[in-house]
């Protein structure tokens, strides 16, 4: 569906469910981490890029304090504005009405219809697209002063991390808030600082679902976060993005320790995947994005069969390197590729797995 034709069914469906036209549209593309997993929360280097799909929003502003929604991946509903949290998607918009008051956002009732093609709990930021797209919505209809986009990344993750409930770190509201389609983000996630690449001529990265739904819970994902603080302290700096490789030489791989290996190591890895797209060396990403799999699977364990296998499968199948993306324990995997034999290879392992399926190509 071209974009048009997406925004005027977003707009018929917001009228017919409420009666009236919307104050603001606004949306945000999900995306893919080319390399530099589990990096962002320990200070460090990430490489993600914006992927097609994407959440489109429209929203007007009510005269009461209900936020009434409607969505074609959640359930419709409604609650107050001073209502607790409860875990419904709108707990978002409420977040984010919070998030603006200190730019003279207002708390307000709203009306809110939201179509989105980007697949919950597959790594691919489903829920940072969804927040960008509604605070940029609530800046054009509360006519708030323009709010850059790192503004708007920091006020998505205390969306996360206040209203929802996940630490996250800055990846996916920064990439998802700056980037632009096409290129790829270096992010230092302790700076902020970031630059805008592209990826090798002639190559696309494809994005391919494993079926299986990310299973990452809380309590998994606390305690990476948990094993890596304590890595840190035994290590004796303040965050994992201190560390250097020379520092493990006396120390015995526990759990806390293979955790700080692959942060440190992913570092290494996305400096150099850096490099490698300034010199456009393809084979050399590839590899780098294989090391880095192998990484997430051996010493940060947060890989699946599923996934395991879908990677395997497509680098036999001739993809130049394929890694997981995003936290892991299933949803999807990226692979770099020749253009020219993108498709053939995507096909062939979806056949090797056929609960997988394609779900982008990102090129320039």
């Amino acid at each position: 569906m071209d974009d048009e034709h997406s925004r005027n069914h977003l707009i018929k469906s917001f009228n017919n469910q409420f009666g009236r036209e919307p104050m603001a549209l606004a949306h945000a593309h999900g995306r893919a981490n080319l390399i530099g997993e589990h990096t962002d929360y320990n200070d460090g280097l990430v490489l993600p890029c914006l992927i097609s799909n994407r959440t489109e929003v429209a929203l007007a502003i009510r005269d009461d304090d209900l936020v009434c929604g409607i969505s074609n991946q959640f359930l419709t509903g409604h609650k107050a504005i001073y209502d607790g949290l409860d875990g419904h998607w709108l707990d978002f918009v409420i977040g984010a009405l919070h998030q603006l008051l200190p730019v003279g956002g207002r708390l307000q009732g709203i009306d809110i219809a939201v179509k989105s093609d980007i697949p919950p709990s597959a790594g691919v930021s489903s829920s940072a697209a969804l927040e960008i797209a509604i605070l940029r919505a609530l800046v054009t209809a509360q006519q708030l002063p323009s709010v850059t986009d790192t503004q708007l990344a920091l006020f998505a993750q205390r969306i996360e991390h206040d209203f929802i409930g996940t630490q996250c770190g800055i990846m996916d509201q920064m990439v998802v808030a700056a980037a632009t389609p096409g290129d790829c983000m270096m992010l230092d996630c302790r700076s902020l600082d970031y630059k805008l690449m592209s990826l090798p001529a002639g190559h696309v990265v494809a994005v391919v679902h494993s079926g299986s739904v990310r299973k990452l819970s809380d309590t998994v994902y606390n305690q990476r976060l948990a094993e890596c603080a304590a890595a840190a302290q035994i290590l004796g700096v303040s965050s994992l993005r201190d560390a250097t490789t020379g520092m493990f030489g006396n120390v015995v791989l526990d759990n806390e320790m293979k955790r700080a290996k692959h942060v440190v190591s992913e570092n290494v890895r996305v400096q150099a995947a850096v490099n490698c797209l300034l010199r456009n060396d393809p084979s050399g990403l590839g590899n780098l994005m294989n090391k880095s799999h192998d990484s997430l699977c051996d010493d940060y364990e947060v890989s699946s069969p599923e996934l395991d296998r879908l990677v395997s499968s497509l680098r036999s199948a001739g993809a130049l390197g394929a890694r997981l993306t995003g936290a892991g324990f299933g949803g999807c995997v990226v692979a770099l590729c020749e253009t020219a034999s993108a498709n053939d290879i995507v096909s062939r392992a979806v056949e090797m797995n056929p609960d997988s399926y394609l779900i982008d190509f990102i090129d320039n």
